[in-house]
């Protein structure tokens, strides 16, 4: 990476807009966003330079540039540039994934006629696709793909189970990784960025060879006929009920030129032969005479695939759509639940907070604790569930019991039976429910 001299004044109005916008974030991220900008400029601007445009800012930004945390700043944003966040990393990680794409996901051959494994190729696709568009100049610099089953459902037109299903041996295949997974929260996906041996070496069928093909999939080139099926995997003229997955898979394995044809991806000979007249109806001839820069014409097939109306009335673009928007108030209805159930359990925390509690009571109003008489009944029913638990010492039934029943009522339990053991008072305490009708 070659520094650069930069002017000062375009430098201080870069620097005064860029902290202005972020002059949300603390000072320390301010400055490691800062030298993240300049490093990853190319050529890149000396961190020297970067470093005297900040002087004087704040007396905040000044803090952080003493010399220990500045050169914790320049070491943190230094690894920061060799990732897909910085434009300099972008093409070669983009290469990677086009690379395990072509060389593992559409290249490894399968025995399983299931349709699973169908779903598995298709959903390590998507990622990978994903992936390729965050990767590209205008995308976010991503190299994993943070989403959820119902996501993947609604832009595959596949059922959320199936997805579940698909996931699990795409990532059992080595297809893709499973970076991160936690109940109920989106999970984040890693595409394969590392071909088989030899198959980057292999020629294809439909033209040129697949080292070329890689290459225009990193810059997602949809000239190209193996770009454009790959790069159409979520298109909604996949949808349509006359394609569908087994088409793509055929259309995806006459574009790799397999030796095996569909054959190689597990597919029947009556499959493939229905597969292969749906795609003859999309008006571009036989699919096995298709030609490696067909690849626009194949977008434009599928557009006009997905403005067909189907047997309810409505095109797959509407259906996808509509899919959409239902999956988008679902979140949105998810959101306010969400914000609803911490609003209340704010709710109940200030007002356990507020109330007196047991233990805060006048001692000069104590009575000895020899002299609390214990309740007639001193166990619990069978039927109630609950705990005991031990009173403040001088605890006073008739004294303190409104107390401790206003403390435990916003928890939604009472104190169902009382005990005295010695010098200690057990209150067994029980949820409403479960307690007994008059008991003390």
């Amino acid at each position: 990476m070659t520094d650069a001299y930069v002017p000062a004044a375009y430098l201080a109005k870069q620097v005064r807009g860029r902290l202005a916008d972020w002059s949300h974030l603390p000072a320390s991220r301010q400055v490691r966003a800062m030298l993240c900008w300049g490093l990853g400029q190319t050529p890149a601007i000396p961190a020297g330079t970067l470093r005297d445009a900040l002087r004087g800012v704040t007396g905040a930004i000044d803090r952080e540039l003493a010399p220990g945390p500045w050169r914790a700043h320049l070491q943190g944003a230094r690894q920061r540039v060799k990732v897909p966040g910085s434009p300099p990393a972008r093409g070669d990680i983009a290469s990677s994934v086009a690379d395990g794409l072509l060389g593992r996901t559409c290249s490894d051959h399968t025995s399983s006629r299931s349709s699973a494994h169908l779903s598995a190729r298709r959903v390590a696709a998507l990622v990978a696709v994903q992936v390729l568009r965050d990767l590209a100049p205008a995308g976010r610099g991503y190299d994993t793909v943070l989403t959820t089953a119902d996501d993947m459902a609604v832009a595959l037109g596949m059922s959320r189970r199936a997805v579940v299903d698909a996931q699990d041996l795409a990532v059992e295949a080595g297809w893709m990784g499973k970076v991160r997974a936690h109940r109920g929260r989106p999970t984040r996906f890693r595409p394969a960025k590392q071909a088989r041996g030899g198959a980057v070496r292999r020629r294809l069928a439909a033209g040129g060879d697949l080292e070329e093909a890689a290459a225009a999939m990193a810059r997602l080139d949809d000239d190209y006929l193996l770009v454009a099926v790959l790069a159409s995997v979520d298109h909604p003229g996949w949808s349509v009920h006359w394609l569908g997955q087994r088409a793509w898979t055929v259309a995806l394995a006459h574009a790799m030129g397999h030796e095996d044809g569909p054959a190689a991806f597990g597919m029947s000979r009556p499959t493939v032969r229905a597969a292969r007249a749906d795609l003859a109806r999309m008006g571009l001839g036989l699919v096995q005479e298709w030609t490696a820069d067909m690849g626009r014409a194949l977008l434009a097939a599928l557009d006009r695939a997905a403005d067909e109306a189907q047997e309810d009335g409505r095109t797959a673009r509407e259906v996808r759509t509509a899919a959409l928007e239902a999956r988008r108030l679902q979140v949105a209805e998810r959101a306010a639940s969400r914000r609803a159930y911490a609003e209340e359990q704010a709710a109940v925390r200030t007002a356990a907070q507020s109330t007196t509690p047991a233990a805060d009571v006048d001692q000069s109003t104590v009575r000895p604790a020899e002299a609390v008489q214990a309740p007639a009944v001193e166990s619990p029913p069978a039927q109630v569930t609950g705990r005991w638990v031990r009173l403040p010492v001088g605890y006073d039934d008739a004294v303190h019991r409104a107390a401790l029943d206003s403390k435990l009522k916003v928890s939604g339990q009472r104190a169902a039976h009382l005990r005295v053991d010695g010098d200690r008072t057990l209150a067994y305490v029980a949820p409403f429910a479960a307690a007994p009708t008059g008991a003390a």
